[in-house]
């Protein structure tokens, strides 16, 4: 199952808008093949491995975009999953476009193209890892669209793909391990975009700190052998109203993050230098 990161639309949202709220960045409550239009054929084409790949399909009722870089297309296993990503994200997508257009039909109100984009590139390409984050937008017929992330992180030794933050016991080992500097650093650029520091003891949800589990977390690498530093972003209505915009934070690999990661995977992380 290929993961689409949460794409909420503004507070009032339009049946159109719908869409945005259901498919979340763990899950997705995907309908019955008998509730939907017989999907599509194929998008994927065939193309010489080793190729970056960008893939744009537009129709009345949906424009669709995605792509994946180089080192995606170098890896067969690792572009095929890719591929079946894509492929699986466009029907989907295209499904529930195309129940949108026919409900608005029916009930004589305007329909608006749907747009969905995933955007793939790469964060670090080490020796035994390549590290990846996508973009993921969407624009479902409302007052605006909205865009997510996603990551994942390929094993070149063991031939496998994983979410990132499989690598790690838990994501609450983490928090723990990042020792509230993320909280720091977040608030810090709140009170900068929003001209006055975050309430102390304040109940609004927009001036919590997320937890890692809220976030999509990134893998990177400032000496192109091991993981030295992470990233953490946080889409819109994440940490903050759609107004702001998302939140990305560069924080470095410490012993106590080493000591949250799973110890199969320890020797792929190191202490980010000068820290």
């Amino acid at each position: 199952m290929f993961l689409i990161s949460i794409l909420m639309s503004s507070a009032a949202c339009t049946p159109a808008e719908d869409y945005d709220d259901e498919i979340g960045v763990a899950s997705q409550q995907g309908k019955t093949a008998g509730e939907l239009p017989a999907p599509p054929p194929p998008i994927i084409p065939t193309v010489d491995e080793g190729q970056a790949r960008s893939i744009e399909v537009s129709d009345e009722a949906i424009t669709f975009q995605y792509s994946y870089p180089r080192q995606v297309g170098a890896i067969q296993a690792l572009s095929a999953i890719m591929d079946d990503r894509a492929e699986a994200a466009q029907v989907e997508y295209r499904a529930y476009a195309i129940e949108a257009k026919a409900e608005a039909e029916k009930n004589d109100y305007g329909f608006r193209q749907h747009d969905y984009s995933e955007n793939w590139k790469v964060v670090a390409d080490l020796p035994g890892w390549l590290s990846l984050s996508a973009e993921i937008g969407s624009y479902s017929g409302g007052a605006h669209g909205n865009y997510g992330f996603d990551a994942l992180a390929w094993d070149k030794s063991a031939g496998q793909v994983l979410e990132t933050k499989a690598l790690f016991r838990s994501a609450a080992a983490l928090d723990n391990a990042l020792g509230g500097a993320f909280c720091l650093a977040l608030n810090a650029e709140r009170a900068e975009r929003r001209g006055q520091p975050v309430a102390e003891g304040s109940d609004n949800s927009f001036d919590a700190c997320p937890s890692v589990a809220e976030l999509t977390v990134l893998l990177g690498s400032s000496n192109g052998e091991t993981f030295d530093r992470i990233g953490l972003l946080a889409a819109p209505y994440v940490a903050g109203p759609y107004a702001e915009g998302s939140y990305e934070f560069t924080l470095p690999v410490t012993s106590a993050v080493i000591d949250a990661v799973k110890p199969e995977f320890a020797s792929s992380f190191s202490i980010m230098a000068n820290n």
